[in-house]
């Protein structure tokens, strides 16, 4: 075993190796390493403090019309008083839905502009702050703003262009105050726990990690070099070994060049909402709405191994070329295949059990779907398979997604989860027919169950005539039209047909129940819902 010192040597070595790998890097980037590059994002920064602004108009407002009765005044009187400034005094005697209108809009727009002002300030000069000192600064700013728009230009601006000063006569000066404090807190409160801030570079803690793994094994017996001198650790050159492609070492040293090339690609389209360390904390991620998916704890959804396992490079590889339909992965089809294949490498530092389930997961088959998946007769049966499944049970006895179980579950990685609506748009893992027979053989590792086997061959039509009530009489009726191309009861399914039978009918059964459910999907196009020549699916299924 390698002694604590030299370990720590070869480890100071490592990241020595490291920092010199990451100029290199950063020298073929031109400077720069990620994506955005690193310096102040003007036009960013502009567009955050408009929000800011504008929220901090919205809640000023509320505290005016909410504040109103205090001093006796109607909440509409105050907005009238306001608009005085650019209307002068015919604003006192606008009915009370314009004044609304404009009033609500021109307060709104001025707060988005000043939003900018105070987002700027607080960023470029108080960006390191404590939050105590931010909060103070803000306040102080609030109350400056409240001095200089009532006293230093409204009570001169106002009477020299409209001939009269409306606002600072008839708003009292807490009131003044109190809208201005109310605007600052606002943004200041948005800034401190908004975390709005660029992306940044990501730190070569993963990377280390990765390269490190290699520093317990035990080091190579020494030589003696030319000049006749160890050439042990001594001579020991990372940079050069890293990229030496002759010998026992060239499979680990293409994977070692694929995982740094991989780890720009990640930084540059992925650490946004994936996080620096995989975990699915990224700065974006608190913004959305389905959480990135967390790649430390090896679970992955959309595979074409089964529930236990993990996915195929080839999983991944679909995954990142054709995104997730309705969530905020996007697709990447324009990323060059070599980026792609280095991207996933990286993907897997994040999880030590790649290496070890190489070679040892099991796909599962996915046969050519059948030429006559668009049948009514085909799509009815796969109705019944529907049923007595239990998918309607989380999906809904019409597939949007209102089963009456649960409305909301808890998935693999602790995010709450609605069952699936299979009748809006395409489908996450993909709406082909195979990537919809994929998902029912495989699960989803979280509520979606895999079902496997023979597990799809077990409907029957006496199970069909205990659940009968579940769906409308006109509905029941086409079902048990077809009840007998099923199998009357489990012992017949059982022990009057053979393993071979059974797996027949469940591979029926299968693609019965992928035309149902792409059945569900509404294809209608904008065109045609514009122009009223519509024709939804289902409609068509019925006839």
């Amino acid at each position: 075993m390698m002694d604590p010192q030299t370990r720590r040597r070869r480890i100071e070595e490592h990241l020595e190796a490291i920092r010199k790998l990451e100029a290199a890097a950063a020298e073929e980037d031109g400077g720069q390493s990620g994506w955005p590059p690193d310096r102040f994002y003007l036009l960013w920064h502009v567009v955050i403090g408009m929000m800011l602004g504008a929220l901090g108009a919205l809640v000023s407002l509320l505290a005016n019309v909410l504040g109103a009765p205090l001093f006796g005044r109607r909440p509409l009187e105050l907005i009238r008083v306001y608009l005085t400034f650019p209307m002068g005094e015919r604003a006192l005697a606008i009915d009370d839905a314009p004044v609304l209108l404009i009033g609500c809009t021109l307060y709104l727009v001025t707060g988005a502009l000043l939003g900018i002002l105070f987002h700027l300030l607080l960023t470029v000069y108080f960006g390191e702050a404590s939050r105590g000192r931010r909060f103070l600064v803000a306040t102080a700013l609030g109350l400056g703003l409240w001095v200089i728009n009532f006293y230093l230009i409204l009570s001169w601006l106002q009477p020299l262009l409209l001939g009269g000063d409306w606002i600072v006569r008839l708003i009292p000066p807490w009131v003044g105050a109190l809208t201005h404090l109310a605007f600052a807190w606002v943004v200041a409160a948005g800034q401190l726990w908004g975390r709005f801030e660029p992306y940044r570079r990501l730190a070569g803690a993963t990377l280390v990690a990765m390269l490190l793994a290699g520093c317990a094994a035990e080091p190579p017996a020494a030589t003696e070099n030319a000049g006749g001198e160890p050439a042990g650790e001594a001579a020991f050159d990372y940079p050069q070994w890293q990229t030496v492609a002759p010998g026992e070492n060239a499979a680990y040293n293409q994977r070692a060049s694929l995982v740094q090339r991989g780890r720009r690609t990640y930084v540059k389209y992925c650490a946004g909402c994936h996080g620096e360390a995989g975990d699915g904390n990224g700065p974006a991620a608190a913004r959305l709405l389905t959480k990135p998916r967390d790649f430390t704890r090896g679970i992955f959804k959309f595979r074409s191994t089964d529930s236990g396992s993990l996915p195929l490079d080839e999983d991944l590889y679909r995954t990142i070329t054709r995104g997730l339909a309705r969530v905020s992965m996007p697709a990447f089809p324009l990323l060059p295949e070599s980026e792609k294949i280095a991207l996933i490498e990286y993907l897997k530092t994040f999880y030590p059990r790649w290496e070890e389930e190489k070679g040892r997961r099991r796909v599962v088959p996915v046969p050519p779907p059948p030429d006559d998946l668009d049948e009514p007769r085909r799509r009815l049966r796969g109705r019944m398979v529907y049923l007595q499944m239990g998918c309607w049970k989380c999906h809904g006895i019409d597939g949007r997604g209102t089963g009456a179980t649960q409305t909301e579950y808890v998935d693999a990685w602790g995010h709450p989860q609605k069952p699936f609506d299979f009748t809006r748009g395409s489908l996450k893992g993909g709406s082909s027919p195979a990537d919809v027979y994929r998902t029912f053989h495989t699960g989803l590792r979280s509520i979606m169950p895999a079902y496997e086997g023979e597990t799809l061959a077990a409907v029957t039509a006496g199970a069909f005539d205990a659940m009968r009530r579940e769906v409308e009489p006109p509905d029941a009726e086409q079902l048990a039209a077809i009840a007998g191309e099923f199998p009357p009861d489990a012992e017949a399914l059982y022990q009057g047909m053979s393993d071979a039978e059974r797996r027949r009918l469940a591979e029926r059964n299968s693609w019965d129940l992928v035309a149902y459910i792409l059945s569900l999907r509404s294809r209608t196009t904008t065109a045609a819902a514009v122009l009223g020549t519509a024709r939804d699916d289902r409609e068509e299924a019925s006839r």
